[in-house]
């Protein structure tokens, strides 16, 4: 089964279609997904400094089995 956790970069490069920046089948160049990564991580550390921002934030606790990914929530 494919895994079908996004990563960071499938994230950018669907924010840049979505844009308008990339057409069907392109993906961002190393620079411009880099220069897109570090926009990322700069919105996701201003998420975490300011909650308010943040539509829901919820705690989940498990115990965790020694598996390499979990899934939460329904669906995961």
């Amino acid at each position: 089964m494919a895994n079908l956790l996004p990563t960071a970069g499938s994230i950018i490069n669907l924010a840049l279609k979505m844009a308008g920046v990339l057409g069907i089948g392109q993906t961002a160049q190393a620079e411009d997904a880099n220069d897109a990564l570090t926009v990322m991580n700069m919105m996701l550390a201003q998420w975490q400094r300011k909650r308010w921002l943040v539509y829901s934030l919820d705690d989940v606790s498990f115990a965790p089995t020694g598996a390499t990914s979990y899934t939460v929530g329904v669906g995961g």
